[in-house]
């Protein structure tokens, strides 16, 4: 796309869109838009709705189209994200988790231990961002559904060390579908340090 061609997407479009929105100024697929979303690729905020449950920055937008252009494998959803018939695959073969050695889990903790050394003890939702590398909305997520223990303090979540490290041991944190790149990262340096 031309500079002319984002520009007009600016003046077409208010400061935050809707997914529908998205996936039509991208043109993609639903189901790819979700995929973006989910995984923090492109950056959002969950409203907490059924419907319209995304608000998207059109910059964000507009960032993403420029860096497909230049890096679309980086975009491109992983096996198992469709089913042959166009439908999502509920069972995604990223959750399906072999079980770990005794020493893989210990290498895994002191790696996470490792990362989680410099920040204070209790964490913000930023904190968890950076360390993770899911979006925000992902983090909130799991402090609504209590998969990582946490305090609501003026309207803000703020999450013991211990805690984030207690799930990002879990094996639900191991069968998130959609892996961001640092999640990527950390398994493997997990598998480099196993063999």
């Amino acid at each position: 796309m031309s500079v002319k061609e984002y520009a007009d997407i600016l003046t077409q479009y208010p400061d935050t869109i809707t997914k529908e929105q998205m996936y039509q100024i991208c043109h993609i697929s639903k189901r790819t838009a979700l995929y973006l979303l989910e995984s923090g690729l492109v950056p959002s905020q969950c409203t907490g709705k059924k419907t319209r449950k995304y608000t998207i920055a059109t910059v964000d937008v507009i960032a993403y189209l420029i860096q497909r252009e230049s890096a679309p494998d980086k975009f491109t959803p992983p096996d198992g994200w469709y089913k042959p018939n166009g439908k999502i695959n509920q069972i995604r073969m990223a959750s399906i988790v072999p079980p770990l050695s005794p020493e893989c889990i210990e290498r895994m903790r002191q790696l996470f231990i490792d990362i989680l050394t410099p920040y204070p003890d209790l964490l913000n939702v930023s904190d968890i961002v950076e360390i993770t590398g899911y979006c925000s909305t992902s983090v909130v997520n799991w402090c609504e559904k209590r998969y990582i223990h946490r305090f609501l303090i003026r309207r803000k979540y703020l999450i013991p060390k211990e805690s984030l490290l207690d799930f990002m041991m879990s094996e639900r944190f191991r069968k998130i579908s959609v892996k961001s790149e640092k999640h990527r990262d950390y398994i493997d340096q997990i598998v480099k340090s196993t063999f």
